[in-house]
């Protein structure tokens, strides 16, 4: 299965979007994971080729994360230059 999985993301194309998602994942002390970094530069990415006018972050705070994932993914993507105007967080648990 993660053959696959691996398989299909390297070769399937992007298509336009609503919105880019970015999935959390772990915070350290000093900012994004490097799995929540790869996530950001993917979404940074197919935003800046226009497949989507708005990203969206989501998570909460895990056990050891200094603040939400989807509140340091946002703050990663402005530090970047991409306008906060177009990036929401989405940071409760249901």
């Amino acid at each position: 299965m993660y053959v696959y999985i691996e398989w299909y993301g390297r070769n399937c194309e992007p298509e336009k979007a609503d919105a880019i998602i970015v999935l959390g994942a772990a915070v350290w002390r000093d900012g994004p994971s490097p799995a929540l970094l790869e996530r950001i530069n993917l979404a940074e990415t197919l935003y800046r080729h226009g497949y989507a006018p708005a990203i969206i972050t989501t998570a909460g705070i895990g056990t050891s994360n200094p603040i939400p994932e989807g509140r340091a993914a946002r703050d990663e993507l402005i530090r970047r230059g991409i306008s906060g105007d177009t990036v929401y967080e989405e940071t409760h648990l249901f």
